[in-house]
């Protein structure tokens, strides 16, 4: 689970480019991870830590 190994803040999706994972401080089980969707033509950029271009975002899925 990306948010016990990660701590707080928003990560890539393994399985997907154009999503994102939203971990938030508190007790996992009452604040579990959100799977947040990019607006279309995006893709989360990792490195910037929000949803970009999809041309500048390379993706292996």
């Amino acid at each position: 689970e990306v948010c016990r190994s990660e701590g707080v803040g928003t990560f890539p999706d393994p399985l997907s480019c154009d999503h994102f994972i939203m971990c938030l401080p508190g007790n996992w089980r009452a604040f579990p991870p959100h799977l947040m969707a990019c607006p279309d033509g995006t893709r989360f950029d990792a490195s910037l830590k929000i949803c970009n271009y999809a041309a500048n975002v390379p993706c292996r899925h």
